[in-house]
């Protein structure tokens, strides 16, 4: 069972396999008491694309990362990277519109997925073909 849901300007989905994971409306590296926040999400750019999106990301501190793509239904269709470690600072990965089975994906919403110990993040991309 997959679901989508927009709650108080906040994105929500997820499936039984891949879990939930929230977009917020807005995102920066810093929250609204002025604290540093875990995990940053960047940009996506350029964003609709067609034929490489660059997703650009931010960690407070380092640690493991997994960078996924998931359709609108929640479902994984690309991992992009799985690090057992990753510096502190900006990090960036490339999606090629393909799923992991490196077949073309058909034009459509996207999200971008990532994920750290302390925190999720998600950004929407279009792919336009």
């Amino acid at each position: 069972m997959s679901f989508l849901a927009h709650v108080g300007g906040d994105l929500f989905a997820g499936s039984a396999t891949d879990g939930l994971f929230r977009r917020p409306s807005e995102g920066t590296a810093v929250d609204p008491a002025g604290a540093p926040r875990p995990l940053a999400l960047h940009g996506i750019a350029p964003n609709p694309f067609n034929p490489l999106a660059r997703i650009r990301y931010e960690l407070a501190v380092a640690g493991p990362v997994r960078v996924t793509v998931h359709d609108l239904m929640g479902r994984r269709v690309r991992t992009l990277a799985r690090f057992a470690s990753r510096p502190a600072g900006l990090h960036e990965v490339m999606w090629d519109g393909r799923g992991d089975d490196r077949r073309e994906l058909p034009s459509g919403v996207y999200f971008a997925r990532i994920a750290t110990a302390a925190a999720v993040v998600t950004g929407k991309m279009i792919l336009a073909r």
